[in-house]
Parts: C-alpha cells; structure tokens; sequence
C-alpha cells in the first residue's frame, strides 16, 4: 500500500511553483523550432497519461504516450522533439535517451524543468540506481524515507534540465545543481548552498532557484 501511494504522488505531483511560457500548438521538431517558438507541424496529438499500473508504465515509458490516428508511432518516438497544446509542453523523452514517452514540462525558458526516469546511458543509469547516500540532497524525485529496492526501478523519477541554448541534458541533483548555478552567477550558487543547506523543503527551493537561474538567463 505504501508504495502504491509512493507512486500516485510521483505520478501527479505538479509544483505550483512551475512556469510554462505560452507557445504555439503543435510539433516542434528539433530545439531551434522551440526557441523561436515555432511548431513545423500543425498537429494535434492524443494524450494518455499512463497509470502506475500500465503495462507500458512497467515496461521503460515516462508518464505520458503521445499517438494520432495516422501519423505513425514512429514518428512520433523519434522524429518529434516536443508537442504544445494548451498551457502544457510535452517533451520526448527517448530524444534524450531516458527510456520511451514523453514527460510533462514544469518549467520552460533557457533551461527546460522535467521529471523522467531512468537514463539509458549505462553509467548515468548505473549511479541513478545507488542508494543515496547524502543527506543534503534528494536523489528519488518525490521518494522520502523510502528504501528503492521496494520499487520497480521504471518507477523511479529523477529531475531533469535541458539547456535550450546547448541542448544539453543535465540530471539535478547536488552536483548537477551547482554546475548550473556556477555558470551563471557565483553570488546565485552561494545564496542557493546556504538555502539548501537549511531548509527541509530542498524539491521547492530547487525548483527556487531554477525559476531564478532563467531569470538570470533569459532567452
């Protein structure tokens, strides 16, 4: 039971600190089309929200399958980038070798907030999946005081950023942290390394600070 609430707060957690810049309905195939916010498909795609009980949830997928009745599968696993409809961005993860499906932005601007599973890249995966040993630091996006190995690890959730101007993909946690913050602005990191350093809040003032980075950032 405790892990079934485990994964219901994973799949429905939404910080009401995250910021979504409007953009254009559609397809954005590649970063440059999202920075200039400018789709070159006009398409609107189905949305399903997988479940913690999904086979496809089990199976290596992030929280949402994009499809359309006859634009192929395929194509949307891999030749889109990113698909707006609304106020909600969705970003393929497989474009970012984090398993398959899209994930739900949280944040936009310079640096694009997510949540995602696991990486596909063996060493990234294989330090994702150590337990966490720094008691500064949340590691398991949404996961406290929980031993990992009662989970299925597809079910595990980790913070992730993209830096639009690079396309880069960074995972948050201490140390992708401070890479971002001493880019941009030392006086930033240190106010960010005493915060955290205190607060019991660490997911909101992340979130802080990553909303201050683009800030400091802007496009």
């Amino acid at each position: 039971m405790k892990q079934i609430f485990i994964l219901f707060f994973i799949l429905t957690f939404n910080p009401i600190w995250s910021q979504i810049d409007s953009l254009p309905q559609g397809a954005y195939m590649n970063i440059e089309e999202l920075v200039r916010k400018e789709p070159s498909l006009n398409i609107r795609l189905n949305i399903e929200k997988q479940t913690f009980n999904s086979s496809k949830w089990f199976n290596s997928s992030n929280d949402y399958e994009l499809t359309h009745a006859t634009f192929s599968k395929k194509n949307i696993k891999k030749k889109i980038l990113a698909y707006a409809v609304k106020e909600s961005l969705f970003i393929n993860c497989y474009r970012y070798h984090i398993q398959d499906g899209y994930s739900k932005v949280l944040m936009t601007g310079k640096y694009m907030v997510f949540t995602a599973g696991l990486s596909s890249d063996l060493s990234l995966k294989t330090y994702q999946l150590q337990e966490n040993k720094d008691e500064n630091f949340w590691k398991y996006f949404g996961i406290k005081d929980q031993d990992i190995s009662e989970l299925n690890p597809n079910s595990l959730r980790f913070l992730y950023v993209v830096d639009t101007f690079t396309n880069r993909l960074y995972m948050i946690d201490e140390i992708g942290m401070r890479k971002l913050l001493v880019k941009a602005d030392s006086e930033l990191l240190e106010n960010y390394m005493n915060e955290i350093a205190q607060t019991k809040d660490k997911e909101k003032t992340v979130f802080k600070y990553l909303e201050l980075l683009n800030k400091t950032e802007k496009l």
